[in-house]
């Protein structure tokens, strides 16, 4: 899935993090503790495998986010689109 450079809104950040990518997938793909790590996260409802076409409900700031799963390689990159307030969005990591 790749990002529209001319979207309204683009974000992109970068880190270094001191753990293998093994490590790193697993913290990300683990939906359910996304609320213990990001404070932006209130709530997680993910449901079925982690997989593409998989849904998963989340609060954060003020909306609840309905996102669906749209690529999965495993210790490379998950990318999920979501919709809240009307807003469509991407992620990618």
């Amino acid at each position: 899935m790749d990002v529209n450079r001319n979207a309204p809104v683009v974000a992109a950040d970068e880190i270094d993090i001191a753990a293998s990518p093994q490590a790193v997938w697993e913290i990300l793909t683990d939906l359910e503790s996304w609320p213990r790590w990001n404070p932006d996260v209130k709530s997680m409802d993910a449901q079925g495998e982690l997989a593409q076409g998989s849904v998963f409900r989340w609060k954060a700031g003020p909306g609840t986010i309905t996102s669906t799963i749209q690529e999965v390689e495993p210790a490379r990159r998950i990318a999920w689109t979501g919709t809240t307030f009307g807003v469509k969005a991407k992620h990618v990591y």
